[in-house]
């Protein structure tokens, strides 16, 4: 454990009862935050690398005076070795699923306890929060269900303007299926391009985990594909000159974007082979320029 986080631990052990927003937080975190107790942290995204540190239920609430891309996120959760952790990004609703492109959980990655933690950046190109939108950042155990911590330590850095992306999540609702022991595939839930110009997919991020004795991250196949209006199939990142990868997690650019015309739709899906008492989980969050 680091120096920095045995001292935000220590802060935070003696930090009073805050039921007010104006309630101050430790010093490691940076100025304009709150703490809604019982709730959330809450503070304003600030230009630049910052520090932040959730509490309670281990969410972070950041809001935006103006618009702004976050650029890159690293969360250091402070939690036991082997205990798997999963971090990841919520925009304007903190929910499992996306009831339209942007809104809801937008991005996941997990790693062990102790780490590694890879950072979520949309393949570098930044997550767009427009003025008098929020983000929520959060974490959650993996294989130790109940289990909270102190804290969680982030550190996020962004960049003024709305230049980052958008995020539509495949399927629309997390879905963390028990094995059956023979194929299986997630929900074929579609977006349809409804605008009158074409979307840009830049790549996505994968999250991917199959939860038996061990977790491996990874499933046995995972597609990206787009369909005419017509119904037809025109183009699969499973395809030669696609996109390899999408079945293990990570951020996966595409190394041609596609468009998605007007009345054509995308759609992710995925498909796994486990043994009867194991549980498994994917989503495809497609990085979108509309």
């Amino acid at each position: 454990m680091t120096t920095l986080l045995l001292l935000l631990l220590l802060q935070i052990q003696t930090l009073p009862p805050a039921p007010k927003k104006d309630a101050p937080l430790p010093r490691i975190v940076n100025t304009g935050c709150w703490l809604q107790a019982g709730a959330f942290t809450g503070c304003t995204l600030e230009v630049g690398t910052h520090l932040y540190a959730s509490m309670d239920l281990d969410v972070l609430y950041l809001t935006a005076d103006h618009d702004l891309t976050i650029t890159k996120i690293e969360p250091f959760p402070v939690v036991p070795q082997g205990v798997g952790i999963e971090y990841g990004i919520y925009k304007d609703l903190l929910d499992l699923q996306q009831t339209e492109i942007d809104k809801g959980d937008s991005g996941a990655l997990w790693g062990p306890g102790g780490g590694p933690f890879p950072p979520l950046t949309a393949g570098g190109h930044g997550f767009v929060v427009k003025r008098g939108h929020f983000v929520q950042l959060g974490v959650h155990a993996l294989d130790a269900v109940g289990q909270t911590w102190p804290a969680t330590l982030w550190r996020v850095t962004t960049i003024s303007g709305a230049g980052g992306v958008e995020i539509a999540r495949f399927p629309r609702h997390d879905f963390g299926m028990p094995c059956s022991g023979r194929d299986q595939w997630s929900s074929w839930e579609p977006w349809f391009n409804t605008s009158l110009k074409p979307w840009t997919v830049l790549g996505v991020t994968s999250f991917a985990v199959t939860a038996g004795p061990t977790l491996k991250p990874f499933v046995s196949a995972a597609c990206l594909s787009i369909w005419t209006r017509q119904g037809v199939q025109r183009w699969n990142s499973c395809f030669p000159g696609g996109i390899a990868g999408l079945e293990k997690l990570g951020e996966h650019p595409l190394p041609v974007p596609q468009q998605v015309m007007p009345g054509e739709a995308l759609v992710g899906h995925a498909r796994n082979l486990c043994p009867v008492g194991q549980v498994w989980d994917h989503a495809i969050y497609t990085w979108l320029k509309r």
